[in-house]
This record gives C-alpha cells, structure tokens and sequence, in this order.
C-alpha cells in the first residue's frame, strides 16, 4: 500500500468516526480565499491549479467555510455579505447571510448555523442555517476581533492577539486560552485537539494543547508573513503565507518536517483556506475496516 492510499485510507476512515461520511471527503481538493484579489482559488492535493478564479468578484474575501450541504461560503467584508456556492464554484446565493457590518470570519455548525466575526462591532454574530439573524451580539466585548472557527461543538474566537473558547450559547469556557496570538486569522486543530497558530511577525506556527498549554513557540520557523493554517483529517499541515511578494501555501507533517513549500504559488494575501483529502475507494475502506476488526479480533 503506497503513501496515497494509506493517506486515504486514513482520512476516510477519521472522517466516518466523526460522522462526516464519503460525500465530503470526494474531492481531494484545496480552496484558498485570496483577500488581495478577490477571488477563491481551486486547487488539487498535490498543488496543481484548477481554477484560480474559481470564484471572482468578490469584495476583500476574509473566512470560508465548508457547509453540512457541500457547499462553500465566504465572506466579503466590502459587501457585508455571505455568499453561498457549490463546491464547483457556481453561484447559489451572493447574499446568503446579510451582515450589515464588516465581518472578518466565519464558521459553521454542524447543522449549517452561521457564526459571523463582525470586526466594526467586535463582537460575533449568529445566525441560523437560512440565514436569518438569530443574536447580533452572541459574544459582545470583544477586542479588534480576526474570526472565529467552529471545532469539537465549541467556538474558537480570535480578537485582539487572544484566543478565547465559547459554548455556542455565548457562554465563556475559557475567554483567555491563548494569548499572545497576534494576527491569526486562521488556525488549526488535529484529531486530538491541539491548536496549531500562526505568528505573523514571527514567521513560526506555534502549538499549544486543548487546554491552552504552550507545547512548542515554533514547530515550523522562516514562514513568509503565516495568517492562516489548517489540518487536512489526514494529518497534514498546510500554511497560507500573506506577504505581498510571496504568497503561497505551504506543506509539512504535524512533526514540522518540510512536505512543499512552495504547494501553491502566485497567490494574493491568502486569508483563508480549506483542505479536503483525497478521494478515497470503497475497497480500500472494506480492507482497512476488516484489517482492524480482525486485529481487535484476535486481541480478544
């Protein structure tokens, strides 16, 4: 079994533990929200282009998401808008979800729920899967805030070079877990759940635990202006680079060991990205599964 399959293989089969299913995960495929040029790119696994003007006319592009639905939605500070498309990039919806503010990022619940950063109010907004307004001020108070992500049923809030944790309710579980955070527009989190965040000043993507423990300043060093990161469910780290010269995306093992630095090239002040793995065949998944229940087997 080569690299491919067992990267495959291993993808499809976290992806069913955590009730994604197959549709999801057929692509093998990597979008990147370009804020410079106003465009969401396409890209496959191994970096070749598809489209990089998959999606255009945008207005300043700041967060996507990957919704229940199979669709994307992004984003557009200028416009105040969340628009909705089909992951070939036609256009479903411009006006999805109506912010009435700027907005710096987005995530989604696994019931297609909206929770939008709106970085004119500091504050993050929810709205629910027709995009109708739910409560403007969901999280209020916040400080010269970046985004905010959806993991593990929990919200992640970047505002001010902090992390915070939140129960979808609003409600703080740790308003403070990371500090010293500034410029993380976009961080990651590995299947057992430590958070993988860019240091833009710093060059470095640091590591820290689920509880907010500090476990290494700098897994991967010599980045190119770092603002987004994100962990592919079959282990892989990839790095949006934001420097004006030298935009691209970039790709290591969980380790920090150089994969590609150059995956993606010719990019323009990328701020967000999604990966999603390799298509994988049913075959493979019958042998893995049937490998594993006949080694739990004879563990009995």
């Amino acid at each position: 079994m080569n690299n491919t399959h067992v990267r495959c293989f291993v993808a499809t089969f976290v992806a069913l533990l955590g009730g994604v299913g197959l549709g999801g995960l057929a692509h093998g495929q990597i979008y990147v929200v370009n804020n410079g040029s106003d465009t969401v790119g396409k890209y496959t696994i191994s970096g070749a282009t598809i489209n990089a003007s998959l999606i255009s006319g945008l207005s300043y592009p700041s967060g996507i998401a990957f919704g229940p639905n199979g669709h994307l939605y992004v984003a557009s500070q200028g416009s105040y808008t969340i628009g909705e498309y089909t992951a070939s990039g036609t256009l479903v919806n411009g006006s999805a979800v109506s912010c009435g503010t700027s907005q710096s990022g987005l995530a989604m619940d696994g019931s297609g729920n909206f929770f939008v950063a709106e970085n004119v109010l500091n504050s993050i907004a929810e709205f629910n899967s027709s995009g109708a307004l739910v409560n403007a001020s969901l999280i209020p108070g916040l400080l010269q805030v970046q985004g905010v992500q959806y993991y593990g049923g929990h919200l992640f809030v970047r505002a001010g070079g902090t992390i915070g944790e939140y129960n979808t309710d609003g409600s703080a579980v740790n308003a403070t877990l990371i500090t010293g955070a500034v410029g993380a527009f976009q961080i990651g989190f590995d299947s057992s759940g430590q958070i993988y965040v860019p240091h833009q000043s710093l060059g470095t993507i640091a590591v820290y635990s689920s509880s907010g423990t500090l476990l290494t300043s700098s897994l991967v060093s010599g980045l190119s202006y770092p603002e987004a990161v994100n962990i592919s469910p079959d282990g892989y780290l990839y790095v949006a680079e934001g420097n004006l010269g030298a935009s691209r995306i970039s790709e290591f093992t969980l380790s920090g060991q150089d994969v590609n630095r150059s995956l993606i090239t010719g990019l323009h002040v990328p701020e967000g990205l999604i990966v999603i793995p390799e298509p994988c065949s049913m075959l493979l998944l019958v042998i893995g599964l049937s490998t594993l229940l006949a080694l739990h087997c004879r563990r009995r």
